[in-house]
């Protein structure tokens, strides 16, 4: 986790951090069943304004994040 996601939280990465990105990034920690993986990502997106403008709307996003969270 740390060294794909830690590579896409900087500053000068955020604008290849795209909502198809992110939603690959959830079903492949999902594929893995790890869940708090894919909440961590959920919660690092919102902490950043230009990628949490990205995938707010989004709604594979939201319904991956739910799902991890039910686990």
């Amino acid at each position: 986790w740390d060294k794909i996601c830690n590579e896409i939280f900087t500053e000068e990465n955020q604008d290849y951090a795209t909502p198809k990105l992110i939603t690959q990034l959830m079903y492949a920690f999902r594929d893995i069943q790890d869940y708090e993986s894919m909440i961590r990502l959920s919660e690092r997106c919102s902490e950043f304004d230009r990628i949490s403008n990205k995938i707010q709307n989004n709604t594979r996003i939201c319904y991956l994040t739910a799902f991890a969270r039910s686990r």
